[in-house]
């Protein structure tokens, strides 16, 4: 069995069943023998960021590992800004790629290492591409096969990171291996059988944590991903009924307390104004497998007097950002288990939290909706379309946004039922470009949900390519082009911030609906709330993609953008 094979055969036995690429002759062999002899779905891509990116996604709402390959060199460093998103992430993506050959005497055991430079102590090849010194770059890890004879176990040992939450890996080997038979009987045994344990609290940390909430009297939980990785919802309802607690969010945990009564939704910068109240009013935050960033905390503004319970998987986590009251190392669903049973025969606080009326509370928090503004004629106000999209879109559905200034509207106003539903690029590394490849990666992980993604005009220029690549895989997922016909974040800072002219980030674009046709998708434009009586009826109809150019007022500016810039420039709004 040749080296491609045996890797074929391993990612099968591993559960993959999707790989994103852009052929390079080093791999190609690999996506041959995937596609026509294991029966794995193989989604070329037009650049080979998309196909890291797609990769990513799929990850991301499957819960499974995304895997993507390209070749070496201009291969992954087209890949850059997709691969820094998803460590930052730490998704569970593997980027499969070629190494240079190492020197005659097999010094080299890094990623395309042939002796190590004196003065850095990085290693760096004879020739070709310094691979580990790219990866770590990044942030993603880099693992290479070391030779034919490991190939079985260093494959193993990439599954195995990439599952156990520490991110991304950029596998690379020797294009020498992929091609030579590996002689003798090919043996291989899947790593999902290996599953790390939970991680359990220290009881000490959990009796501090009991003792603050007992005398809490304005509670909340703010929940992110780790909370729903960890599967704990049920935990945080129950401790949320012990303490009459609020219940919020990070962006990353959307839809996680969809429905629940006390929820506030988004916490930070994003939730609007009697949501940041409460948030300010706390007097005790359990924060759940979150990072705490400015984003949350609103630059710092929120939980000025609030008592910090931080529950993370990650030691240094707890303490990042400030040091809480309480830190406790742990997974999220076994802590919060020993917490409510540490509470367990306390007087209950239902009636005492928020003095029992965190439910009203709440209620009033999730009534406040962006303000709506009568735009300028043949333009619709963005505000007023994020509400409409939230409307008419199925509810069973994944929301992809992409970066810009828009983008604070849809994060604020479209729902989702759950975290796994929702993909926000920006988020990881402030880049425009994604939003496209996360919905397309998406789309494919989960067929049975309709894909939502929301970009700019300039986000859609940078990735408009990938539309070709929905219409091939026959995508029925819809596309709203927020179009301002500019950079408009930079517009307002030059303009109104600066008092500069903006013309040099404007742009005279194509008729988006025109060019979406010439793919081979449905195109359509919008440029009032009743133009999207008939996107409704053409939503999710058919198997190709539709593109929504939607022509939003250039002057409206979401109020959280204005805060932010404010506070980077220190003015005032």
């Amino acid at each position: 069995m040749h080296g491609y094979a045996a890797l074929a055969d391993a990612l099968v036995r591993e559960g993959v069943k999707d790989v994103f690429t852009l052929a390079g002759s080093d791999v190609i062999e690999l996506l041959q023998d995937l596609r026509d002899n294991k029966k794995v779905r193989v989604v070329s891509a037009r650049h080979e960021a998309a196909a890291a990116t797609m990769a990513d996604a799929y990850a991301r709402v499957t819960g499974g590992v995304g895997v993507c390959t390209a070749t070496l060199g201009p291969g992954i460093t087209n890949a850059a800004t997709a691969l820094v998103s998803a460590a930052r992430n730490r998704s569970p993506l593997i980027f499969i790629t070629s190494e240079v050959p190492r020197t005659i005497t097999g010094t080299g055991t890094r990623c395309g290492a042939a002796e190590p430079d004196p003065k850095t102590g990085y290693w760096v090849p004879k020739w070709g591409f310094g691979l580990g010194q790219f990866a770590e770059a990044t942030g993603v890890t880099c693992m290479n096969v070391r030779s034919k004879e490991t190939l079985a176990e260093d494959t193993q040992a990439v599954f195995q990171h990439v599952r156990s939450g520490k991110g991304p890996v950029v596998f690379a080997i020797l294009r020498s291996i992929m091609e030579e038979e590996l002689g003798g009987e090919w043996h291989y045994t899947p790593s999902a059988a290996r599953k790390p344990d939970r991680v359990r609290p220290d009881s000490e940390a959990i009796a501090r944590a009991a003792g603050i909430l007992r005398a809490a009297e304005k509670p909340v939980i703010l929940a992110g991903r780790g909370a729903f990785e960890s599967q704990a919802g049920e935990e945080i309802r129950d401790l949320a009924r012990r303490t009459g607690a609020l219940l919020a969010n990070t962006t990353l945990a959307m839809g996680f307390f969809a429905d629940h009564p006390n929820s506030i939704g988004i916490a930070g910068h994003l939730a609007y104004e009697p949501a940041q109240r409460l948030l300010r009013e706390s007097d005790c935050l359990v924060a759940v497998g979150c990072s705490l960033s400015a984003h949350t905390t609103g630059f710092g503004i929120l939980f000025p007097r609030a008592k910090t319970i931080r529950i993370d998987l990650d030691p240094a986590r707890t303490a990042k950002v400030a040091p809480p009251s309480v830190g406790i190392t742990g997974d999220a669903r076994v802590t919060l288990a020993a917490l409510n049973k540490q509470l367990d025969g306390q007087v209950t606080r239902e009636k005492r939290g928020w003095n029992g009326d965190a439910a009203s509370l709440a209620a009033a928090a999730r009534a406040a909706h962006t303000t709506s503004h009568n735009a300028i004629p043949g333009t619709i106000d963005p505000g007023q379309l994020v509400m409409e999209i939230d409307r008419i879109t199925p509810k069973e559905r994944i929301v992809a946004v992409d970066g810009g200034i828009y983008m604070f509207y849809p994060v604020a106003e479209v729902r989702v039922p759950s975290p796994d539903r929702f993909v926000w690029s920006a988020n990881d590394f402030a880049s425009i470009g994604l939003g496209l490849f996360q919905g397309i990666g998406a789309a494919l992980g989960r067929p049975d949900q309709h894909v939502i993604v929301i970009v700019g005009d300039g986000g859609l220029m940078a990735s408009i390519q990938e539309l070709d690549t929905a219409v091939r895989y026959r995508i029925p997922m819809t596309v709203f082009v927020f179009n301002d016909g500019a950079f408009g974040s930079m517009v307002h800072l030059l303009e109104d911030k600066k008092g500069k002219n903006g013309d040099v980030v404007r742009f005279d674009n194509p008729e988006f609906a025109d060019v979406a046709r010439a793919f081979g998708a449905v195109g359509m434009t919008v440029r009032s709330k009743e133009d999207l009586q008939a996107v409704s009826r053409m939503m999710g109809k058919g198997d190709r993609p539709l593109l929504v150019d939607a022509k939003i007022d250039p002057t409206v500016v979401h109020e959280t953008w204005k805060q932010a810039v404010a506070q980077r420039l220190g003015q005032q709004v």
